[in-house]
């Protein structure tokens, strides 16, 4: 079900731990987290702040990166020439074309250094585990993931670290295909409460 590519991604300098392996799951939900690596060692040598040897931009944060997906797209992956000589590496090719095709999401949301959360902010960052998901596995999941499982299930989905090993089987078949559980989540809501904490990730 899930196809993996197997690139040389050593080849570029930072590629985070994620993909030390070697593999690109092409299925994989790739954040800005997991692309940050191949724009500071790929790009910011000029796009840097403030921008050196004629580069017309700064390429560090995820806000300055956005606004040019799209050139990006096309001088990197496409005409191949920027970084001039192209990208050191197929590996950082592919992951950054992924990223671009999922819609260059950020990913989880941090708060700023030096500043506080508030009691409310849970809510801004987005569904968790524990505020929230953990009640949706209760209600849709459980009836046969439970701890021993029934019904024929492979396995329990009563805690977080029974669920995480699972996220993007997940993604696969309660989002896209839609076939678990059986007829699917019809509550429009608790499926977009689901589909926005799996596309961050599945954050505790």
């Amino acid at each position: 079900m899930i196809s993996m590519i197997s690139h040389g991604l050593s080849a570029c300098a930072g590629e985070g731990d994620r993909y030390s392996s070697g593999e690109v799951i092409e299925s994989q939900r790739v954040y800005w987290s997991d692309v940050a690596p191949i724009f500071t060692a790929e790009c910011a040598g000029c796009h840097d702040d403030p921008p050196k040897l004629g580069a017309p931009q700064t390429l560090k944060t995820y806000d300055e990166v956005t606004p040019w997906v799209e050139r990006i797209a096309v001088r990197s992956l496409q005409i191949k020439d920027m970084p001039p000589g192209g990208l050191r590496g197929e590996g950082a090719a592919r992951l950054l074309q992924l990223w671009i095709d999922q819609g260059a999401p950020r990913g989880e949301v941090e708060p700023i250094a030096g500043e506080e959360m508030s009691a409310g902010d849970d809510e801004l960052l987005g569904p968790t585990w524990d505020s929230t998901v953990f009640e949706l596995f209760e209600i849709y999941c459980n009836t046969c993931h439970a701890n021993p499982p029934t019904g024929g299930a492979p396995f329990p989905l009563k805690t977080f670290e029974q669920v995480t090993p699972y996220i993007d089987r997940f993604y696969e078949r309660v989002i896209i295909r839609k076939d678990m559980p059986p007829g699917g989540i019809t509550d429009d809501e608790d499926l977009e409460l689901l589909r926005l904490w799996l596309d961050a990730g599945g954050p505790q």
